[in-house]
């Protein structure tokens, strides 16, 4: 019995989902909303999965009469960095693609951490849809457009025809399960051209999720009050205002020949990505991870993403007055590896954070409640 493969089908029974159907969907989904340069970032061209997706994709673009260009259709290792190099080789051509249509989850995340490093906007400048629809999909902004796998279903599926099978049911079964385009924010340049998308199929299928409400307050907290102020209260404000940033000034040069060590520092400083070094006050041994663990911030639009040393994380965060930060709901990719207890202990960390401060040379320390440091971070050069 073979779960979301295909393997010599004359001699096992397969439960696959439809990819290729799936994929051309989503293409189709791409094209009639505004895009028309679509590239597909896959992996590796012997699986019999990406053949399929990748199959999906170029009907789509003959059905469209769309001229297919090899250079924008890339099959490679499932990694995120080297979906990331991949993703910024296209998007630097001058005929760059205006659209992607990622193999898997990791490819996707890489894809939109590579979209938002040149500055360019989801989806006006590249639209994006990716296959597995993990819960991060809905926690970053813009959020993904995905195409759902039914796992739960194959899985189920799976194991009610490898019991028939223990109990001497010599038939070879070859079952399709069907995928689900969800549409979001990402993947529609025009959305007053957006199609309604039917199902892939006609049972209504309903995913058990939890909702989460963000709520965010407005930059200008003052905006519509009255403007009764007289001028004669503004002049003393002002007189009143210069007299205490002299002040603030002095006491900032008194604490910086003091060799003030910490500082809040302004929201932008914490973008770009930082390396975890410790955790809980214990180094980060690199022999325990599969990839080096970092946090990943974009304070304008409130996402911090990331490595917890096995799975890529994607999430929302809010940077409070005085150094306060808030981490809102986290979304991880779901790979298992061969030491999980860094990923716990991450994790676990940024449940508890909430207070930042910079050094000022390349060091960030997040710090619960009690100012106990939960994670040391330095930023990647």
């Amino acid at each position: 019995m073979f779960f979301a493969r295909t393997c010599m089908p004359e001699l096992f029974s397969q439960v696959v989902a439809n990819g290729d159907e799936a994929a051309q969907q989503a293409t189709e989904h791409l094209i009639k909303t505004g895009s028309r340069r679509v590239a597909f970032l896959g992996g590796p061209n012997h699986l019999d999965m990406v053949k399929r997706r990748k199959h999906g994709y170029l009907e789509a673009l003959k059905a469209n009469k769309i001229l297919i260009d090899r250079d924008i259709i890339v099959c490679g290792k499932i990694n995120f960095a080297q979906a990331q190099q991949q993703t910024i080789r296209l998007l630097k051509k001058e005929n760059r693609p205006d659209a992607i249509l990622a193999f898997n989850d990791i490819i996707t995340y890489a894809a939109f951490t590579a979209v938002k490093s040149l500055g360019l906007r989801i989806p006006e400048d590249v639209a994006i849809i990716g296959f597995t629809d993990t819960e991060a999909s809905e926690y970053v902004t813009p959020k993904l457009s995905t195409i759902e796998d039914q796992s739960h279903k194959t899985g189920t599926l799976a194991c009610e025809l490898l019991m028939r099978v223990i109990k001497g049911d010599t038939k070879r079964y070859h079952e399709v399960v069907p995928m689900k385009l969800m549409i979001r924010e990402s993947s529609a340049k025009n959305k007053r051209k957006q199609a309604v998308i039917k199902p892939l199929h006609q049972a209504v299928l309903l995913k058990e999720k939890r909702l989460f409400i963000f709520v965010t307050r407005p930059q200008h907290r003052h905006a519509g009050a009255r403007h009764d102020i007289t001028q004669t209260t503004i002049n003393k404000s002002f007189k009143h205002m210069k007299k205490n940033f002299a002040l603030a000034a002095l006491a900032a040069a008194v604490m910086m020949s003091c060799g003030s060590t910490k500082s809040v520092g302004d929201a932008t400083a914490l973008n770009g990505e930082w390396n975890i070094m410790e955790v809980n006050g214990s180094k980060v041994d690199k022999a325990d991870v599969e990839e080096a663990p970092f946090l990943g911030f974009d304070a304008k639009d409130n996402n911090v993403y990331g490595c917890t040393g096995c799975n890529r994380l994607t999430g929302t965060l809010k940077v409070k007055g005085n150094g306060g930060i808030d981490f809102g709901q986290m979304g991880c990719t779901r790979m298992l590896c061969a030491n999980m207890e860094v990923e716990r202990q991450v994790l676990d960390a940024l449940g508890k954070t909430a207070k930042y401060s910079l050094d000022g040379t390349g060091k960030l320390t997040l710090t619960d409640k009690s100012g106990k440091t939960v994670i040391l971070l330095e930023k990647r050069k």
